[in-house]
């Protein structure tokens, strides 16, 4: 390939590295040396001498002290000084291959190719870094040219999420702390985000140091202009110094550095001790959320050609929005039982074994729930059952990425669980959902959970209150009836509301692909479960339901009710919410929502009530 090169790095002794440091690289250096054992007072000292790199190497055992440095960490700081001074350079280890340390993961390489040939693409005037708010690729697709498969993904096309251009915008804001950590529920594409980062910041900034370092490997990636250089974590010390420099981390608790840092881990390896201590000092945490099916089915049909829609579909009734488990594992049982991907007949044949293997992790978690315990376990994220939660309960963000909530992977799961427990004993979650000291997201899902088995026993009276929309509206009391045991149904999309022409059905989204409702119950009853006091509603999501309900249908004059079902606490006090619409972006703003200057006509005999949940146990 002639517009670029491979290579290792040019080795530097440690000398030459340390001499460069300013004060609090010198510190962040010698914080990773353990066995210096210098604390925070140490650390002090050398801040207010502003004891350089350079310095470092000049300064006596006598000076340290004279500074108020104790005796034993200025013979420790002296003696390393003369230690590195006699040091080979950094990058020989005995124990590492020459011939591996060339070459490293050949898909890297790939990526390579993929932003010199974005880079051809893009005019001149995009690349100029003064420009760069309007160079973000805007295409749904990144792929090679010649479509070779790139690193972490192993496909050749990359599906482009709208959360990776959110989520874009935010860490290259320049008002930004440089530390990042990104997580969310496992297999939703957080490795592949950091391949889009990868090759979105190469392809729009001039001059930058991105250095990857893959989940499975020793080995970095180190990405400048054309150039692909591959080598250890010591071999690139300087650079991950330089606070301009980008240093993305997949899956691993990285080393101290200046540089700016994204990492990305999963829901279980955050719990770890050590992911918990780097975590501490992390200010900018995101989370990914699952995919809608709108998003599985684009990926499907530009990455994954070869599911049928109807098997992912119905993998998605099942495990909700998780491209691993909907698109990536049942493609590589195809690929492997046929490789003519064009013979459907042999895919339908084996539509039993690609769907057991898909849902395997899943069957397994269920497997293992047969008691209350290990469910409450699994909503308070015990770091013993997060491997366990992880497959039957997935994170969702707010709009910004930020704050999480839990939810259901998708109703069928609920459904089964609900199966496996004694429905004598879901009294026991009273006492857990009352406890307002725990995170809101744990008692999020609990009371959703504990809602939604009293909405499937029936046979249930609740009290209501109207929400008043004008101060100057009466106050109005009423009972919220459910039949015994009314049948359950399950959509995908809002016009399958129109395959329901009977009363007394409850009809749920197989996952949460809908923001405005969480069931329904017909002809005319729209339910949203919330714990939080604040809860706006998407007017274009309400507007689709609604168009598509049964009362509506037979009048547009029907009276609608939109009820928001709450525990006892912020009964009394819940008030009338307001109906939202997208903002859109302004330069590197996230987009956000704001309230609808004008309620649509389809919403105006839409009615807002609030119904009291008690969360006290029957005596």
């Amino acid at each position: 390939m002639s517009e670029q090169s491979i290579s290792t790095t040019k080795q530097k002794s440690a000398s030459e590295v340390v001499r460069k440091y300013n004060t609090e690289q010198l510190i962040a250096f010698f914080r990773e040396k353990e066995d210096l054992q210098l604390d925070d007072d140490d650390y002090a000292i050398l801040r207010k001498e502003k004891i350089t790199g350079r310095a470092f190497f000049n300064t006596t055992k006598q000076e340290y002290k004279d500074y108020g440095m104790k005796g034993g960490p200025a013979s420790v700081l002296t003696d390393f000084a003369k230690e590195i001074k006699g040091e080979h350079p950094v990058v020989v280890d005995p124990s590492r291959s020459i011939k591996k340390q060339k070459l490293g993961n050949p898909l890297f390489t790939n990526i390579l190719e993929v932003i010199l040939d974005l880079r051809k693409t893009l005019p001149e005037s995009l690349r100029k870094e003064e420009q760069e708010e309007s160079t973000s690729i805007d295409t749904n697709l990144i792929q090679h040219p010649c479509k070779k498969p790139l690193a972490v993904i192993k496909e050749h096309v990359l599906y482009v999420r709208k959360s990776y251009r959110d989520l874009y915008h935010i860490i290259t804001n320049e008002n930004c702390d440089p530390k990042h950590l990104v997580s969310g529920t496992s297999g939703v594409g957080k490795s592949c985000f950091l391949i889009y980062l990868l090759i979105q910041l190469l392809c729009n900034k001039t001059d930058v140091t991105v250095i990857f370092k893959p989940f499975d490997e020793d080995l970095l990636y180190c990405f400048e202009g054309p150039n692909l250089s591959i080598g250890y974590f010591d071999e690139f010390m300087e650079k991950l110094y330089n606070p301009k420099a980008w240093y993305l981390v997949d899956g691993s608790v990285p080393k101290f550095v200046m540089s700016k840092i994204v990492i990305s881990t999963s829901s279980k390896s955050i719990k770890d001790k050590e992911f918990q201590e780097f975590a501490k000092n992390v200010i900018n945490k995101f989370c990914m959320p699952p995919w809608s099916i709108e998003e599985l089915e684009a990926c499907r049909l530009s990455v994954f050609p070869e599911i049928p829609q109807d098997l992912m579909l119905d993998l998605s009734d099942e495990v909700g929005g998780v491209p691993r488990k909907v698109l990536q594992i049942p493609a590589s049982v195809i690929r492997q039982k046929n490789p003519n991907i064009k013979n459907q007949p042999v895919i339908f044949n084996n539509r039993d074994a690609i769907k057991k293997r898909s849902l395997e992790h899943v069957e397994e978690a269920l497997s293992k729930i047969d008691d209350f315990e290990k469910l409450i376990q699994c909503f308070s994220e015990n770091a013993q059952y997060v491997e366990l939660s992880s497959h039957l309960i997935y994170r969702w963000p707010d709009t910004f990425y930020q704050e999480q909530s839990f939810s259901w992977a998708s109703g069928r799961i609920f459904d089964k669980i609900q199966k496996k427990l004694d429905d004598n004993k879901w009294n026991n979650l009273f006492l857990k959902i009352r406890n307002l000291d725990d995170p809101s997201s744990s008692r999020g899902i609990m009371f959703e959970s504990y809602v939604l088995h009293l909405f499937k026993l029936g046979n249930q009276t609740f009290e209501s209150r109207r929400l008043r929309e004008n101060e100057n509206d009466p106050i109005i009391y009423n009972k919220l009836t459910i039949a015994t045991k009314p049948t359950t149904k399950y959509i995908r999309y809002a016009n399958q509301l129109t395959e329901y022409n009977e009363e007394d059905i409850i009809i749920k989204p197989t996952i949460r692909n809908f923001s405005a409702i969480d069931l329904i119950l017909t002809p005319n009853c729209i339910f949203q479960i919330t714990v939080s006091p604040n809860h706006p509603v998407k007017q274009s999501e309400l507007v689709d339901i609604v168009q598509n309900i049964l009362a509506y249908r037979k009048s547009l004059n029907a009276k609608i009710f939109l009820y928001f079902i709450v525990p006892d606490d912020i009964y009394e006090t819940f008030k009338y919410q307001i109906y939202i619409t997208p903002k859109k972006k302004i330069g590197n703003d996230l987009e956000t929502f704001q309230a609808v200057t004008c309620k649509s006509s389809i919403l105006n005999n839409v009615e807002q009530w609030v119904v009291k949940i008690k969360l006290e146990p029957e005596i």
